[in-house]
Protein backbone atom coordinates (compact mmCIF):
# COMPACT_ATOMS: atom_id res chain seq x y z
CA UNK A 1 0.00 0.00 0.00
CA UNK A 2 2.83 2.43 0.85
CA UNK A 3 4.47 1.70 -2.49
CA UNK A 4 1.20 2.36 -4.31
CA UNK A 5 0.82 5.68 -2.49
CA UNK A 6 4.36 6.65 -3.54
CA UNK A 7 3.57 5.78 -7.15
CA UNK A 8 0.33 7.80 -7.04
CA UNK A 9 2.01 10.81 -5.44
CA UNK A 10 4.87 10.62 -7.93
CA UNK A 11 2.41 10.55 -10.82
CA UNK A 12 0.46 13.48 -9.39
CA UNK A 13 3.59 15.56 -8.94
CA UNK A 14 5.00 14.67 -12.37
CA UNK A 15 1.72 15.62 -14.02
CA UNK A 16 1.53 18.80 -11.94
CA UNK A 17 5.03 19.93 -12.95
CA UNK A 18 4.72 19.05 -16.64
CA UNK A 19 3.00 22.34 -17.64
CA UNK A 20 5.96 24.25 -16.22
CA UNK A 21 8.55 22.33 -18.22
CA UNK A 22 7.54 24.04 -21.47
CA UNK A 23 7.19 27.53 -20.03
CA UNK A 24 8.74 30.46 -21.84
CA UNK A 25 10.39 31.61 -18.60
CA UNK A 26 13.96 30.67 -17.79
CA UNK A 27 13.97 27.82 -15.29
CA UNK A 28 15.90 29.76 -12.68
CA UNK A 29 13.35 32.57 -12.78
CA UNK A 30 10.34 30.39 -11.96
CA UNK A 31 8.80 30.61 -8.52
CA UNK A 32 6.14 27.99 -7.75
CA UNK A 33 3.81 28.26 -4.77
CA UNK A 34 1.99 25.23 -3.38
CA UNK A 35 -1.02 25.83 -1.15
CA UNK A 36 -1.79 22.55 0.61
CA UNK A 37 -5.08 22.28 2.46
CA UNK A 38 -3.47 20.30 5.29
CA UNK A 39 -0.31 18.49 6.29
CA UNK A 40 -2.29 16.23 8.61
CA UNK A 41 -1.46 12.88 7.06
CA UNK A 42 1.32 11.04 5.26
CA UNK A 43 -0.25 11.57 1.82
CA UNK A 44 -0.36 15.36 2.15
CA UNK A 45 3.16 15.53 3.59
CA UNK A 46 4.45 13.31 0.80
CA UNK A 47 2.91 15.56 -1.86
CA UNK A 48 4.73 18.51 -0.37
CA UNK A 49 8.06 16.63 -0.16
CA UNK A 50 7.80 15.34 -3.73
CA UNK A 51 6.96 18.84 -4.96
CA UNK A 52 9.97 20.20 -3.09
CA UNK A 53 12.35 17.57 -4.51
CA UNK A 54 11.16 17.78 -8.11
CA UNK A 55 10.95 21.57 -8.29
CA UNK A 56 14.55 21.67 -7.05
CA UNK A 57 15.55 19.17 -9.76
CA UNK A 58 14.11 21.53 -12.39
CA UNK A 59 15.81 24.55 -10.86
CA UNK A 60 12.56 26.22 -9.72
CA UNK A 61 12.15 28.25 -6.55
CA UNK A 62 9.54 26.61 -4.31
CA UNK A 63 7.42 27.85 -1.42
CA UNK A 64 4.61 25.97 0.30
CA UNK A 65 1.95 26.64 2.91
CA UNK A 66 -0.24 24.51 5.18
CA UNK A 67 -3.83 25.75 5.54
CA UNK A 68 -4.42 23.39 8.49
CA UNK A 69 -7.93 22.66 7.29
CA UNK A 70 -8.89 26.34 7.62
CA UNK A 71 -10.55 28.05 4.64
CA UNK A 72 -9.68 31.55 5.82
CA UNK A 73 -6.04 30.61 6.36
CA UNK A 74 -5.74 29.07 2.91
CA UNK A 75 -7.10 32.22 1.27
CA UNK A 76 -4.67 34.30 3.33
CA UNK A 77 -1.77 31.94 2.49
CA UNK A 78 -2.41 32.32 -1.23
CA UNK A 79 -2.73 36.09 -1.01
CA UNK A 80 0.67 36.15 0.69
CA UNK A 81 2.24 33.94 -2.01
CA UNK A 82 0.75 36.10 -4.76
CA UNK A 83 2.31 39.15 -3.11
CA UNK A 84 5.69 37.34 -3.19
CA UNK A 85 5.53 37.19 -6.98
CA UNK A 86 4.96 33.49 -7.67
CA UNK A 87 4.74 32.51 -11.35
CA UNK A 88 2.45 29.50 -10.82
CA UNK A 89 0.10 28.44 -8.05
CA UNK A 90 -0.44 24.76 -7.26
CA UNK A 91 -3.62 24.50 -5.21
CA UNK A 92 -5.02 21.66 -3.13
CA UNK A 93 -8.26 23.41 -2.12
CA UNK A 94 -9.82 22.83 1.26
CA UNK A 95 -13.25 23.72 -0.09
CA UNK A 96 -14.53 23.86 -3.70
CA UNK A 97 -16.06 27.33 -3.44
CA UNK A 98 -13.04 28.74 -1.62
CA UNK A 99 -10.88 27.13 -4.30
CA UNK A 100 -12.91 28.92 -6.97
CA UNK A 101 -12.42 32.23 -5.16
CA UNK A 102 -8.66 31.60 -4.91
CA UNK A 103 -8.38 30.65 -8.59
CA UNK A 104 -10.20 33.84 -9.63
CA UNK A 105 -7.95 35.91 -7.38
CA UNK A 106 -4.87 34.39 -9.01
CA UNK A 107 -6.35 34.92 -12.48
CA UNK A 108 -6.78 38.63 -11.77
CA UNK A 109 -3.04 38.79 -11.12
CA UNK A 110 -2.23 36.76 -14.22
CA UNK A 111 -1.02 33.71 -12.26
CA UNK A 112 -1.90 30.28 -13.76
CA UNK A 113 -3.36 27.75 -11.32
CA UNK A 114 -2.90 23.98 -11.26
CA UNK A 115 -5.38 22.13 -9.03
CA UNK A 116 -3.94 19.09 -7.29
CA UNK A 117 -5.86 16.21 -5.65
CA UNK A 118 -9.08 17.94 -4.51
CA UNK A 119 -12.19 19.07 -6.36
CA UNK A 120 -13.03 22.54 -7.60
CA UNK A 121 -16.00 23.81 -9.70
CA UNK A 122 -15.69 23.31 -13.45
CA UNK A 123 -16.09 27.07 -13.91
CA UNK A 124 -12.81 27.73 -12.07
CA UNK A 125 -10.16 29.43 -14.27
CA UNK A 126 -7.40 26.83 -13.92
CA UNK A 127 -4.62 25.66 -16.22
CA UNK A 128 -5.24 21.98 -15.48
CA UNK A 129 -6.44 19.55 -12.80
CA UNK A 130 -4.50 16.54 -11.53
CA UNK A 131 -6.50 14.11 -9.42
CA UNK A 132 -7.58 10.50 -9.09
CA UNK A 133 -10.87 9.25 -10.56
CA UNK A 134 -12.62 9.04 -7.20
CA UNK A 135 -15.91 8.09 -8.79
CA UNK A 136 -14.74 5.00 -10.67
CA UNK A 137 -12.14 3.97 -8.08
CA UNK A 138 -14.72 3.81 -5.31
CA UNK A 139 -17.37 2.10 -7.42
CA UNK A 140 -14.75 -0.59 -8.00
CA UNK A 141 -14.05 -0.79 -4.25
CA UNK A 142 -17.76 -1.32 -3.60
CA UNK A 143 -17.89 -4.08 -6.21
CA UNK A 144 -14.81 -5.69 -4.67
CA UNK A 145 -16.49 -5.68 -1.25
CA UNK A 146 -19.49 -7.53 -2.70
CA UNK A 147 -17.15 -10.07 -4.30
CA UNK A 148 -15.63 -10.67 -0.87
CA UNK A 149 -18.91 -10.88 1.11
CA UNK A 150 -20.99 -12.62 -1.53
CA UNK A 151 -24.69 -12.82 -0.69
CA UNK A 152 -24.09 -12.14 3.01
CA UNK A 153 -25.39 -8.94 4.55
CA UNK A 154 -22.80 -6.17 4.79
CA UNK A 155 -22.94 -4.25 8.07
CA UNK A 156 -20.89 -1.08 7.62
CA UNK A 157 -19.62 1.70 9.84
CA UNK A 158 -18.56 4.70 7.74
CA UNK A 159 -15.84 7.17 8.64
CA UNK A 160 -16.51 10.07 6.27
CA UNK A 161 -14.33 13.08 5.53
CA UNK A 162 -15.09 16.50 6.98
CA UNK A 163 -18.56 17.76 6.08
CA UNK A 164 -18.68 19.62 2.78
CA UNK A 165 -15.50 18.01 1.44
CA UNK A 166 -16.19 17.06 -2.18
CA UNK A 167 -13.57 14.31 -2.36
CA UNK A 168 -14.87 12.61 0.79
CA UNK A 169 -18.46 12.80 -0.43
CA UNK A 170 -17.55 11.37 -3.83
CA UNK A 171 -15.64 8.48 -2.28
CA UNK A 172 -18.46 7.63 0.13
CA UNK A 173 -21.37 7.87 -2.28
CA UNK A 174 -19.64 5.95 -5.06
CA UNK A 175 -18.51 3.17 -2.72
CA UNK A 176 -22.14 2.77 -1.66
CA UNK A 177 -23.24 2.93 -5.28
CA UNK A 178 -20.75 0.22 -6.19
CA UNK A 179 -22.01 -2.05 -3.42
CA UNK A 180 -25.69 -1.55 -4.20
CA UNK A 181 -25.33 -1.93 -7.97
CA UNK A 182 -23.22 -5.08 -7.60
CA UNK A 183 -25.67 -6.64 -5.13
CA UNK A 184 -28.62 -5.88 -7.38
CA UNK A 185 -26.82 -7.21 -10.41
CA UNK A 186 -25.80 -10.46 -8.69
CA UNK A 187 -28.56 -11.13 -6.16
CA UNK A 188 -31.53 -8.93 -7.19
CA UNK A 189 -31.62 -7.31 -3.75
CA UNK A 190 -29.45 -5.16 -1.50
CA UNK A 191 -28.10 -6.29 1.86
CA UNK A 192 -26.22 -3.18 2.92
CA UNK A 193 -26.76 -1.88 6.46
CA UNK A 194 -25.14 1.39 7.54
CA UNK A 195 -24.92 0.94 11.31
CA UNK A 196 -23.27 4.28 12.01
CA UNK A 197 -21.07 6.94 10.51
CA UNK A 198 -18.80 9.64 11.83
CA UNK A 199 -17.42 12.86 10.32
CA UNK A 200 -13.74 13.61 10.15
CA UNK A 201 -14.08 17.35 10.94
CA UNK A 202 -12.61 16.88 14.40
CA UNK A 203 -9.41 15.54 12.85
CA UNK A 204 -8.96 18.64 10.69
CA UNK A 205 -9.59 20.98 13.62
CA UNK A 206 -6.93 19.20 15.65
CA UNK A 207 -4.15 19.98 13.16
Amino acid sequence: MKQMKKILIGALVAATLSPFATTAFAADSLKIGFSNRTMNGAFFNAMNEYMKVHTKEHGYEYISTDARGDLTKQISDVEDMLSQGIDYLVLNPQDPEAGLRIAKSAERKGIPVVVLDSGIPLSAPVLTRVQADNQQNNIMLGEYAVDEYGSEAMNCVLVSGNQGNVVGEMRRTNFLRGVIEAQLRKYNQTKLNILSQGWGAGINKAV
